[in-house]
């Protein structure tokens, strides 16, 4: 089983709401075999996800059951096909792109959407690059998404941005991108 990142003693802990150490790190509060790490720019949020194997499993097998009850599988009756035909029928990249799909999707629900802060907001939908899945071995795959360089300088200046809030000016910078009047 591989190491899980330790937790950050500073940071509260809570089975239910996963917290990012900001600007990055691990990510703490989490399940048993998941590790995230963060990692943020002004424009962009990765986060690093490695999940041991024994936690694909059930998500492997909630993907066969769905997809046993909705392909039919030439020879067999509907929903009574093996595993190994069913695989093989759909294709095994195709089976392997849904189970990454299915377990990067849902990592980013239950663990990573609900701890993230105003800063870090999401200003395009997540992408994730996805690692190869072997059995046996942890899962490996990365979650990004840009935001709002508005949003991060607003935190740095303790204000809170509106659907209509102006961007904050930068130090130096006026309307014309010169140096501001007084």
């Amino acid at each position: 089983i591989p190491q899980v990142a330790e937790p950050n003693p500073t940071v509260p802990q809570s089975p239910q709401q996963p917290a990012f150490n900001s600007p990055g790190g691990p990510i703490t509060g989490l399940p048993e075999g998941i590790s995230l790490n963060k990692e943020a720019s002004p424009t962009e949020v990765s986060v690093r996800v490695e999940i041991v194997w024994e936690l694909v499993l059930p998500e492997r097998s909630r993907l066969l059951k769905s997809l046993r009850e909705t392909q039919p599988v030439p020879g067999f009756r509907k929903g009574k096909a093996p595993d190994k035909a069913l695989i093989r029928h759909i294709g095994n990249k195709a089976f392997d792109d849904q189970l990454k799909d299915q377990i990067a999707r849902g990592i980013f629900q239950e663990h990573v959407k609900e701890s993230i802060g105003e800063s870090e907001a999401p200003l395009t939908p997540p992408v994730f690059e996805h690692g190869e899945i072997e059995e046996g071995k942890p899962y490996r795959f990365t979650i990004k998404w840009l935001i709002d360089p508005r949003a991060v300088i607003a935190q740095a200046q303790n204000q809170t941005l509106g659907p209509d809030s102006r961007m904050p000016e930068l130090p130096g910078s006026g309307p014309t991108g010169g140096p501001s009047s007084p």
